[in-house]
């Protein structure tokens, strides 16, 4: 068992390392081919790093990835993101709905959500990945000015919301504060 803990720390090391490498690569080149390789390329570390079932001893996977998730102490599991790799305590998962109009919200790409849906699941089981919130929401838009067609889509969605049971009327004085048009 402990050299199944021993190799459960050696693949967070190696984890640890080429997120590092990635995240490197990203601050050094923004242009958009680039960080969709980057994100092509993280996923496939988190699906290569994901721990399946599927030796005759059960317990060979159980306690690697234990081992691999004790690692991750303060929730620093380093995710793809929107705005590059990102600790997956900070990371939201995909709303279509929001896509046209939040930009500085680290959102998960739809592509690892489903390519390592595994670990994704385990992240989201730690209650560290979460669904984006209408806090996270008006901070965005406190923080930024939105053009015509993301004002538009950011219109189409508020719209969308007041619908939905439980809505409540104040909080359209805060989104109207909070909106900006450019």
């Amino acid at each position: 068992r402990e050299l199944l803990a021993i190799g459960g720390v050696l693949a967070w090391v190696v984890y640890k390392g080429e997120m590092k490498e990635v995240e490197a690569l990203w601050k050094n080149n923004n242009s958009d081919s680039t960080q969709s390789s980057l994100i092509s390329r993280s996923t496939h570390t988190m699906h290569f790093f994901t721990f399946y079932s599927l030796t005759p001893a059960r317990l060979v996977s159980l306690d690697t990835e234990d081992s691999f998730l004790r690692c991750d102490r303060n929730g620093t599991l380093t995710v793809p993101s929107s705005l590059g790799p990102t600790p997956a305590s900070k990371v939201c998962l995909p709303n279509s709905k929001l896509a046209g109009f939040i930009k500085n919200v680290p959102i998960l790409p739809i592509e690892t959500s489903k390519e390592a849906h595994a670990m994704i699941g385990k992240q989201q089981e730690q209650r560290l990945i979460l669904e984006i919130t209408l806090e996270d929401i008006f901070k965005e838009l406190e923080n930024r000015v939105l053009s015509v067609e993301e004002m538009r889509k950011c219109f189409n969605w508020w719209i969308s919301l007041t619908g939905l049971q439980g809505y409540h009327r104040l909080l359209v004085l805060r989104f109207l504060h909070c909106a900006v048009l450019k």
